[in-house]
């Protein structure tokens, strides 16, 4: 593997619907999980049956940006806790070009979050946004080239 063949983690972009394009500092929790049950064989334990069980808790997102004023602005202050949001896509890019897309079939914002106000300290203020959802999905058909 080369090294020009792996991507950065700085290049992203986030479609939420069909309308909304925003730009996040951070992502975390990019993840689809679920929970193996396994069932012994017979009267003899050493082979196991291992299966999926039914998905019982969502996986969660968090996407965090510098709180800004302006239009950004605006379109954030719409993202509320509560809020049902289908389609979320994450476009990952290298050099401006598309190189992979996540997506989330359906979520739901449960947390809107903002950084610490202190006027001791010169930081820049973020803020962060939850979405409980049933698991990040890898497109099929997009490659890594």
């Amino acid at each position: 593997m080369d090294k020009k063949d792996l991507l950065n983690a700085y290049e992203f972009e986030v479609g939420i619907g069909p309308l909304i394009t925003l730009s996040f500092s951070k992502i975390t929790g990019l993840s689809n999980s679920g929970e193996i049950g396994a069932i012994g064989e017979g009267g003899n334990n050493d082979a196991m049956y291992m299966y999926l069980k039914p998905r019982r808790e969502p996986d969660t997102t968090v996407f965090e940006r510098g709180w800004m004023t302006g239009t950004v602005s605006t379109v954030m202050s719409y993202l509320f806790t509560g809020l049902i949001v289908n389609n979320v896509t994450i476009i990952v890019k290298r050099n401006g070009k598309k190189q992979k897309t996540l997506t989330i079939d359906k979520g739901i914002i449960s947390k809107i979050e903002f950084s610490d106000l202190d006027a001791k300290e010169s930081k820049i203020l973020i803020k962060s946004m939850e979405i409980k959802h049933n698991g990040v999905k890898e497109q099929k058909g997009s490659t890594w080239i």
